[in-house]
């Protein structure tokens, strides 16, 4: 179903990336594990997802919440019309209403293909011969490479920022899991470190109520020189699918 109002034209020259970001407040008027509210993006009508959606939430509770939705695309010149779709998915066809709250956002923008590397896009199996995708597993408490989800870029002037975007399917195969998220960044072929304390996304079936799919906007300050970001992933042991859909970017700030 589209949402209202959440429907933005860009016109984009050539070379120039598109960074979508979308929020909106929800309800989930149920309060099962098997439930999921599904939301995706599209560009001219097709979905820029391989068919998992954008964001999926789930509910214990009903309880008024917000997802966000980032993305940087690359759509080539001309005027492109980008939209938000959300639908509701049960395990026994049973009927789930979410409802849409009144807070919602969709901005475009622009930037000039020079300051940006990447969308990097995850390297994930091929699909097999029924045309469906394959993720990889991670059930390791240590952190794995999100394999493709690398970019480079090369900073100049020391006070100058970095925007990094990520996001990744995550899909468990438990009802019960702890799965984080973050971005690691090396400078020059020297030793990664963590841009954050842990993780800077974790997707967990403790709360009540939740964003899986990980998705993040952050800025980092790393000095002059060559930088490599990388999104790893880890678990507290419990098998969880990453994938297929997943991308990196990074953006460089004056």
């Amino acid at each position: 179903w589209n949402v209202p109002g959440m429907q933005q034209l860009a016109v984009s020259h050539e070379g120039e990336k598109v960074l979508v970001i979308c929020t909106l407040s929800y309800t989930a008027m149920w309060s099962d594990e098997l439930t999921r509210g599904l939301f995706r993006l599209l560009r001219n009508g097709t979905a820029l997802d391989v068919g998992l959606g954008w964001q999926s939430v789930r509910s214990l509770q009903r309880k008024e919440r917000a997802l966000t939705m980032v993305f940087v695309d690359d759509p080539g010149p001309g005027m492109h019309l980008y939209m938000v779709q959300g639908t509701v998915m049960t395990a026994n066809n049973e009927p789930h209403t979410l409802k849409l709250e009144h807070g919602r956002q969709l901005a475009l923008i622009r930037l000039p293909g020079s300051i940006v590397s990447g969308p990097a896009a995850g390297t994930w199996p091929a699909p097999n011969s029924e045309g469906v995708w394959s993720s990889i597993t991670i059930k390791e408490d240590r952190w794995h490479d999100v394999p493709g989800l690398c970019v480079s870029l090369t900073v100049t002037t020391a006070s100058d920022k970095v925007l990094v975007a990520f996001h990744s399917n995550c899909n468990p195969t438990t009802l019960n899991y702890s799965v984080g998220f973050t971005v690691m960044r090396s400078t020059d072929g020297g030793v990664s470190e963590n841009l954050a304390d842990g993780d800077v996304w974790l997707t967990s079936s403790v709360p009540t109520g939740s964003c899986e799919y990980p998705m993040t906007l952050l800025v980092d300050e790393p000095g002059a020189g060559t930088h490599t970001y990388r999104v790893c992933a880890r678990t507290s042991g419990e098998a969880v699918d990453v994938g297929p859909d997943g991308q990196l970017t990074a953006i460089l700030l004056a």
